[in-house]
């Protein structure tokens, strides 16, 4: 028995001598723990003041700088993306306006050219038949120039005789007949006695009406212009 408890004694001090031995080791790790965690701290400062150094990390205040004026930057992209959407969908309704606009005014200046086209073809075929009835309107005064010019010859010699006639008939004596005189004058043709005064008149006043015209118009007139004078109404009721 005594055996026993002395073996338990020495059981239980040599537990102690353990004990105390833990206790010592425990306060040693106690004491090298806080070192450790100084060498941890040191070697990680190192180490991030290293990065920082090399520049794989930066500081706090950088880094929210950079991202605020990242962010900035952003949104003024994106505001300036969404501005630029809008203008190109105004632009596209612009251009789809205008485009129509264009195919409306296209279409508008083919109907008014295709009418312009159609008046200038109307517009050359009555000058083309105006041209034509004036070459005729010309071509018959032209002839009627000829005819009149004749007429105006042949009156021109009328009046010659009929002057010349009259200065006979005014020569001759009182006693001679009017009618040897007009004989001998004439070379035995007899002509119209001239000595009537309406008729002289009118004959004399249808040679300076032909005379003014000639000095005013430039144009030769229709002869039917010249029907109402006194003389020819006279001739065309004579020979009626």
């Amino acid at each position: 028995r005594e055996l026993v408890v002395s073996s338990l004694c020495t059981q239980i001090f040599d537990l102690f001598s353990q004990v105390n031995l833990l206790n010592s080791k425990l306060i040693q790790s106690y004491n090298c723990v806080p070192t450790l965690e100084e060498t941890v701290l040191g070697m990680g400062q190192a180490k991030q003041e290293q990065m920082v150094k090399d520049g794989r990390l930066v500081e706090r205040s950088a880094v929210a700088a950079e991202l605020t004026l990242l962010m900035e930057e952003s949104m003024t992209s994106s505001n300036a993306k969404l501005s630029a959407k809008a203008k190109h969908k105004q632009i596209e309704s612009e251009l789809s306006d205008l485009s129509a606009n264009l195919f409306s005014t296209v279409n508008e200046m083919v109907a008014t050219e295709h009418q312009l086209r159609t008046s200038v073809e109307e517009s050359l075929t009555l000058a083309k038949a105006s041209n034509t009835f004036v070459e005729k309107r010309l071509r018959a005064a032209r002839l009627q120039l000829g005819g009149t010019e004749r007429e105006k010859e042949i009156l021109c010699e009328q009046a010659g005789r009929t002057e010349k006639e009259t200065e006979e008939l005014c020569k001759a004596p009182r006693g001679v007949n009017s009618s040897n005189v007009m004989s001998q004058g004439t070379g035995g043709i007899l002509r119209m006695m001239n000595s009537h005064a309406p008729y002289k008149n009118e004959y004399l006043g249808f040679l300076a009406h032909l005379r003014g015209m000639v000095t005013t118009t430039p144009n030769v007139p229709a002869v039917t212009s010249l029907l109402t004078l006194p003389f020819l109404v006279r001739l065309v009721v004579e020979d009626s």
